[in-house]
């Protein structure tokens, strides 16, 4: 669950980042920072899920108020990415 959540998260945020990117941004050196920032995203969302619902060594992980937001958070995340893919965002159109 956390790691679809994650990737959720990361393909959700893609077209935005790229877009924000490309509109403001753009450079040819460094054109693989949208790439990284979307990514960066998605890690932290594994990482506050690992720690939320699994949690650390020698820890019983408990049931918080935080588990509730995380999940609604991944849930939303995964309705967008299926809108944008019946919608079919590409990357390629999105200036149009």
């Amino acid at each position: 669950m956390v790691g679809v959540f994650a990737l959720a998260v990361t393909l959700s945020l893609s077209p935005f980042v790229d877009y924000v990117y490309d509109r403001y941004f753009f450079s040819l050196e460094t054109v693989l920072l949208p790439a990284l920032i979307s990514s960066a995203f998605g890690l932290v969302m594994y990482m506050v899920g690992w720690w939320l619902i699994v949690g650390t060594v020698g820890e019983k992980p408990e049931s918080r108020a935080a588990m509730l937001w995380y999940v609604g958070i991944g849930l939303v995340a995964v309705i967008v990415v299926a809108y944008l893919l019946v919608i079919g965002v590409s990357l390629l159109n999105f200036g149009e």
